[in-house]
Formats: structure tokens, C-alpha cells, sequence
């Protein structure tokens, strides 16, 4: 009888049930997240560790969790197919969804991340996070963590303004979507450049060559060179509406306006007066990331400017010009083994009017194209990439070419940029880029006004706050946050292989960057910069001191 009464009592669920709760538990999927078990192991470990694992054909969600990870280490385009097949084993866990959504974002794409795919599986791993309405540890971290990865996913698009509802949690209750976003840049600078353009001393070397050539090829001046070796202060603002829906292509209209004080000698027969030179611009814009794995991924932009230029004209520096401007951008890039590939394209066409008497038109044409290859396999002296949620930090190799041909009545002028380079991300807390480049310039029959230059550049970047420590918005911190806080020592050095030598300088400087956002419904990116550079001409015996600001809602 005793036997008897012993056997009922294991056999019965109440004394079952608890063991098998003590024995499982509850799945927390987070555990997909830790590969510690291969850390130091080499790629062909790892991707033997997929094969044993898809030969014992998991079906559970946290076992294809596990194998998208892996294959996500390896460069595996099937990563996304695991993520997916984890959704679907386990339909009301959102951890599932913000894993696919952070893959999508963060590591596909072409320099852009794989927007409308990402965007749909964050508000699906919202809407079941609402669904679930649990108190539970892991459930409000992922509730964080969705709403951190929508502010990175929507940090370009500025300040969130209109909202379409969607994703019916129950009756009455929806989720807001943006749709119109607005955006604004604001940029002062104090330097030896506009803000967009990096070839000071190639512009000062054509401004003296040119001034040269009317004097019959005679040099200038010393006093003459100096007073072109000047500092420009420059006003930018430009402000973007753009619009989004679902997979759609994202249109965005935009307005902007700059002012450069000093930019342009108003007579080159008598080179030490300047003018000011003004612009506003308007146009549109349409763009859109696409997904062509397991090929590749792509970017493609365009877009059409009308701008109005002043003080450009010589000798005539209120004489305006208007430029109507097409500009083609395209990225494409895929995985080589745990690697990426990148290339991108860019293609500009102006057409100038000038607003003279005889209203002269001329073109310009601009054509780039940059390859990088990053190494995001694992490195001794770097940080794993593939654990990162906000920034690819592995090495980048690049290099590139930018041609610029500007024609100036039957003369053209051909500038050409040649550039190769290293960034090596994650040493510690440290970055350090370093990128020779090689800036020449022909002008069409005067071979007098030639030349070229070679520079140095070398920056190093230092973490204060890193962004990557917070992979969560913050508990009780209220809605505005810091994401990081960058101190940035940038050098530069400048020699002239042909034409005069005059302009050959060095520049060191610090900056302060950092980004900050706001949650809730109107999640919005700040980005702001201060820098100091010291500037020295040492064949003129010239310093300078340089200032930058600027300030973003959105980039």
C-alpha cells in the first residue's frame, strides 16, 4: 500500500509540475546573444559549429537564435533565414525581433542600413512587447532596447513631426509610426576652406598660378602670397523635410544656405582683395536601400538642386550665377567570408548660368568612387565587431579617386584626388585613421598652371562616453540622453610636388564631438562639434588659429 501511495505521489501533476519548472524555467532569449563558448576560436571552428548544429535540425527558438549568431560571425547570408525560422518558433517573444532588427540595421546594408526590413521588424517586436505586458527583467530590457535601436535606426531623419497608426495591439490601442521628419544643419567655421572642401592649398596654388599668368608667368609677392594664405569665416544652415512609408522610397525636399567671407579675390590682376561669396539652394531628394542577398546590398540616391550663387564672378562680385545640379549616388556592398566589401559611386553634373550680359553657360563634372574593405573577422587587438549594436568596429582598408572637371569657356580645369587608407576602430577605447592623398590639377593649355600636392593626415579618436557600453535607453534617466562623447586629435601635413611651394604647412588640432538624443514620441538625434586647429604656413612664416562649430538636429 505504501508503494501504491508513493507512486501516485510522483505521478501527480502538482508534484510534476514544479519539477519541471526547476528543471527548464523559463527561455530567456538572451542566451543566443553570449558566444563566449567561441571566442578565440578560428572561422573554420565556427562554421563546423553550424554544421553540427543544423545536423541536429533545431527547432527551437533559441537554438536558431544561436545558429543565425554563428552564421551572423561568419559572414553567413543565411543568418537572416535562422533569425526568421527563431520568430516564427517562438511568435510572441520580441527579443526574436529586435535581434533580426539590429542585424539588418547595424551590419547589412550598403553604408546605409536596410531600412523599410529593419523598421518592420522593430515595430513588430514593439507590438508583441506591448502584447506581452510583463513586469519581468528580461521583457523591460527588451522594451529598452527596442526603443534605443529605433533612435539609432531614425538618428539621420531629425525631429519626428507627423505619425501614421499601425499595428493594432487591441481594440482602441495602436502604435504611432513617423512618417515626416525634419531636419536641420548649422555649421560656423573659421578655416583656410569652405566647410565642404577639403583642397585648401591646391586653392590657394591655382589662385596664385592663375594671378601669375596675368602678369606674363611672374611670381608674387611675398606680402601678395601671405595675404592669400587667409582664413575664411563660414555661415551654413540647410534644413530637410523627408518622408517615409513603409517600403516605399524615402522623398525629402530641402533648403539651404551659405555665406564665405573672404572666399574669392574679386580681381586676380590685383590678388590681396576678397569678396564674400553667398549661396541658397533648394531641391529634392529620392533614396533607397534595397536588398539583393545573397548577391548583395545597395543604396541609391538622387537628387536635383536649383542653386543661386553671389560673388563668384570676377571682378564682378555681385553678379549672380544659377546652377542647376544632378547628383547620382549608389553603394554597394556584401560579405566576403566575416568581412564586408563596400563600393560607392558618386556622379554630379552641373549646368552654370552666369547672369552677365551675354549670360554664358558652362558644365562641371564630378565622378568618385571609393572601395573599402573591412576586416571584421577576429583580431587580437581590436574588440569583436559582432557584438557591437551602434558601429562596425573592425579595420578599414580604402582608397579611392575623385575627378572634377570645370569648364571655363573653351578652357577646362581638371582636379583630381587620389586617396588610399587605414582605420583601425576598437583599439581599447582609441581609433586611429591614417590617409595619404595625392591632389593634382591641370588647366587645359597652360601647363604653367599645374600642379599637385601631397598630404598626411592622421587622427586619433578617444572614447570618453562609448556608445556601445549603453546598448539600452537608460532606466530612469528621463528623455534626453548622452550616446557618445568623442575627443578627437586630428594632424595634417601639406607638400608641393609641382608648382609653388609657398603654401606648405602642417595643422594639429582637438575637437570635442558628441550625440545626444531624446525618446519617447519624438526620438530625435543632436549631434554637435567644437575643434581647434593650429594652422602653420612655415615657408610664409604665417599662423593661423582655426574654430569650427556646428550643430544638427539629424544628419
Amino acid at each position: 500500500m505504501r508503494i501504491l501511495v508513493a507512486m501516485l505521489i510522483l505521478l501527480s501533476p502538482a508534484y510534476a509540475s514544479p519539477q519541471a519548472s526547476n528543471s527548464k524555467g523559463p527561455v530567456n532569449p538572451y542566451e543566443c546573444l553570449d558566444t563566449s563558448a567561441v571566442r578565440g576560436e578560428g572561422l573554420k571552428a565556427i562554421r563546423t559549429r553550424v554544421r553540427d548544429m543544423l545536423d541536429r535540425n533545431p527547432q527551437d527558438a533559441l537554438s536558431l537564435c544561436k545558429v543565425a549568431e554563428l552564421m551572423k560571425k561568419t559572414g553567413d547570408s543565411r543568418a537572416r533565414e535562422y533569425y526568421e525560422k527563431a520568430i516564427r518558433a517562438a511568435p510572441g517573444e520580441p527579443a526574436y525581433e529586435l535581434f533580426l532588427a539590429d542585424y539588418l540595421r547595424n551590419f547589412r546594408g550598403a553604408r546605409h542600413p536596410l531600412f523599410p526590413e529593419a523598421e518592420h521588424h522593430y515595430y513588430e517586436g514593439l507590438r508583441k512587447f506591448n502584447e506581452l505586458g510583463s513586469k519581468q527583467a528580461v521583457d523591460e530590457e527588451t522594451g529598452r532596447r527596442i526603443e534605443r535601436g529605433l533612435v539609432a535606426l531614425y538618428q539621420e531623419d531629425g525631429l519626428p513631426v507627423l505619425h501614421w497608426k499601425s499595428n493594432p495591439v487591441s481594440a482602441g490601442d495602436s502604435i504611432e509610426r513617423p512618417f515626416m521628419f525634419f531636419s536641420t544643419i548649422n555649421r560656423y567655421a573659421q578655416s583656410t576652406t569652405d566647410v565642404d572642401r577639403i583642397d585648401d592649398v591646391r586653392g590657394f596654388t591655382s589662385e596664385a598660378l592663375f594671378s601669375s599668368t596675368l602678369r606674363a608667368n611672374q611670381p608674387l609677392s611675398r606680402l601678395e602670397l601671405e595675404r592669400m594664405a587667409r582664413t575664411k569665416a563660414t555661415v551654413e544652415t540647410s534644413s530637410h523635410f523627408r518622408f517615409r512609408y513603409k517600403g516605399a522610397p524615402a522623398l525629402e525636399a530641402f533648403y539651404g544656405f551659405r555665406n564665405v567671407r573672404d572666399a574669392k579675390i574679386t580681381d586676380f590682376s590685383n590678388p590681396t582683395e576678397f569678396n564674400d561669396v553667398s549661396l541658397h539652394e533648394y531641391g529634392v531628394a529620392v533614396e533607397r536601400s534595397i536588398n539583393l542577398y545573397p548577391y548583395f546590398d545597395t543604396f541609391l540616391r538622387g537628387s536635383f538642386k536649383r542653386i543661386k550663387r553671389e560673388g563668384l564672378i570676377d571682378r564682378s562680385p555681385q553678379t549672380n550665377d544659377h546652377v542647376d545640379q544632378f547628383e547620382f549616388h549608389a553603394a554597394v556592398s556584401r560579405f566576403v567570408g566575416p568581412d564586408k566589401a563596400n563600393f560607392e559611386f558618386a556622379y554630379v553634373r552641373q549646368g552654370i548660368e552666369e547672369q552677365t550680359q551675354t549670360r554664358s553657360r558652362r558644365d562641371r563634372e564630378i565622378i568618385a568612387g571609393t572601395f573599402t574593405y573591412q576586416l571584421f573577422r577576429p583580431i587580437a587587438v581590436l574588440q569583436s565587431v559582432y557584438e557591437n549594436r551602434f558601429e562596425t568596429r573592425g579595420i578599414d582598408l580604402f582608397g579611392g579617386i575623385l575627378h572634377d572637371r570645370e569648364s571655363f569657356g573653351p578652357v577646362d580645369v581638371k582636379r583630381d584626388d587620389y586617396f588610399v587608407g587605414a582605420a583601425f576602430k576598437g583599439l581599447g577605447a582609441f581609433d586611429v585613421t591614417v590617409q595619404p592623398t595625392l591632389f593634382t590639377q591641370n588647366v587645359e593649355g597652360d601647363a604653367f598652371q599645374n600642379s599637385s600636392q601631397y598630404r598626411t593626415n592622421l587622427a586619433v579618436l578617444y572614447r570618453v562616453i562609448d556608445e556601445e557600453k549603453h546598448p539600452a535607453i537608460p532606466e530612469g534617466g528621463g528623455i534626453f540622453h548622452t550616446a557618445f562623447l568623442h575627443l578627437v586629435f586630428p594632424f595634417k601635413h601639406d607638400v608641393a610636388i609641382d608648382g609653388i611651394k609657398d603654401f606648405e604647412n602642417y595643422r594639429v588640432g582637438v575637437g570635442l564631438d558628441g550625440k545626444f538624443f531624446t525618446t519617447g514620441a519624438r526620438k530625435t538625434t543632436f549631434l554637435a562639434s567644437v575643434r581647434y586647429d593650429f594652422i602653420r604656413f612655415h615657408r610664409l612664416d604665417k599662423n593661423r588659429n582655426l574654430l569650427g562649430f556646428s550643430l544638427s538636429m539629424g544628419f
